[in-house]
């Protein structure tokens, strides 16, 4: 014999009655009976007394139903406007679900009746006749009373203040509870107000679950997060704006590149950080400051007063009661190194002097080299390849240069060198044929 408790008998006793056409959202596990038909009594008999034992069948339909809420993704996407977001993607919550139909349960319980009288007065409850113990086929209880009288301003009592001491074959105690029907009854008394009517305590004593022909459909849902773009930063509804110029000029009265425009909000709206968290911004009453700049490449301050003047504005604070600002600062061009300066020709002299230095060592290295192959290559040769050499160099030393022949003997040298220079002496200029 199995035990149960008030929850589950309740539910169970209740299905005759209760439908449920909707199956609502919910975050948990829900069973919830959606459909019945009325109860069969399979058998019923006289227990003892007025007490009778019912066993009857239920065929039931329950909606099983769990639902998992979506995730939000934040992306960052600077097209949108700074400070701002919104939504790209709707989130849709998970759902697994199903439906079972034709369920059949067997019951067997005790239906112990009560005489319910109904008034209309503020009375408590009053219990009439006195208490029985009743014992039969190993299950004994107590009845405390067989009448009852609450008021139309109250609720039944709970059952075991009418009967208690519920046991059963393994000395198990069992739950009494109010039937269904008769809580209807009841309720259907007290708006007339008031009357008579017998109703009914049960005690479950074993139930029994068929699902061998029950039919289950499931309605299942996948997760769609919900996607939000965003552009971090401040994005103030109807700002009130306080701006500086900075402008640059240098010696000659020129400006320099273009002015710096810098720009500093104040009011209320929405701010968002680098993870696309949104909160509230309110900076009304604030003390803000703007953002930093630098002086142009290549120019410094004309003068120390051009110097404080940068400084200060650089750490300058603003409200939304500040005026607009123009801030010029005075700038001359950096000098540049004069070339003519004896110091840097000497130190440009040195240079040139070690780079050449470095790369005559390098041609020297490879004129030696090439030598040193030559020389290899004189050595290598035969001593007959030599003299021929030799011979050959001798034998074109000795062709005259007008018919590169070679010459009768040395005496015509001589004869010509003679005869050259007399010539001369007497003014004649002689021509060579080369």
């Amino acid at each position: 014999m199995k035990r149960y408790g008030k929850k589950t008998i309740s539910a169970i006793l209740g299905l005759s009655t209760l439908v449920i056409d909707a199956m609502p959202a919910a975050n948990a596990d829900v069973a919830i009976p959606n459909s019945s038909s009325s109860r069969q009594i399979l058998n019923e008999q006289e227990w003892v007394g007025n007490i009778k034992e019912v066993k009857s069948v239920s065929t039931i339909g329950k909606s099983f139903l769990n639902t998992f809420p979506y995730k939000t993704e934040y992306r960052k996407d600077l097209r949108l406007k700074s400070g701002t977001s919104k939504v790209v993607q709707e989130g849709v919550n998970a759902v697994v679900s199903s439906k079972v139909e034709n369920e059949k349960v067997y019951e067997q319980y005790l239906k112990i009746p009560v005489n319910i009288n109904i008034v209309d007065s503020n009375t408590f409850p009053i219990y009439k006749k006195s208490s029985y113990t009743y014992s039969h086929n190993g299950i004994s209880l107590r009845q405390k009373a067989t009448e009852l009288t609450i008021s139309t301003k109250t609720l039944l009592p709970n059952a075991d203040n009418v009967v208690d001491e519920i046991k059963g074959q393994e000395q198990s105690k069992l739950e009494p509870m109010w039937d269904v029907d008769t809580k209807k009854e009841a309720l259907k008394v007290k708006k007339t107000g008031g009357g008579q009517f017998v109703g009914y305590i049960d005690i479950l004593l074993d139930t029994r679950t068929d699902d061998s022909e029950a039919k289950r459909t499931n309605y299942n849902k996948e997760m769609q997060p919900q996607i939000i773009a965003y552009n971090p930063g401040v994005n103030i509804q109807n700002p009130k704006e306080v701006t500086r110029t900075i402008t640059f000029i240098d010696d000659a009265g020129n400006r320099i590149g273009y002015p710096i425009i810098q720009k500093v909000n104040f009011g209320k709206g929405m701010e968002i950080d680098s993870t696309g968290k949104s909160r509230p911004f309110d900076n009304t009453n604030n003390e803000e400051q703007f953002s930093e700049f630098v002086l142009p490449s290549g120019y410094s301050f004309a003068d120390e007063f051009n110097r404080k003047k940068f400084n200060i504005a650089r750490s300058k604070k603003v409200n939304r009661n500040s005026k607009n600002e123009e801030l010029i600062i005075n700038v001359v061009k950096n000098k540049i190194k004069n070339t003519d300066d004896s110091s840097y020709e000497y130190k440009k002299a040195e240079k040139n002097y070690k780079d050449n230095r470095s790369k005559d060592f390098m041609i020297s290295r490879k004129v030696s080299n090439n030598l040193v192959r030559s020389q290899n290559r004189i050595r290598a040769t035969s001593a007959d390849n030599e003299k021929a050499y030799k011979n050959e160099m001798k034998a074109k030393n000795h062709l005259l240069p007008q018919t590169n022949e070679k010459s009768a003997c040395k005496e015509i040298i001589i004869a010509e060198q003679t005869i050259g220079a007399i010539l001369m002496f007497s003014g004649i200029k002689i021509v060579k044929n080369d």
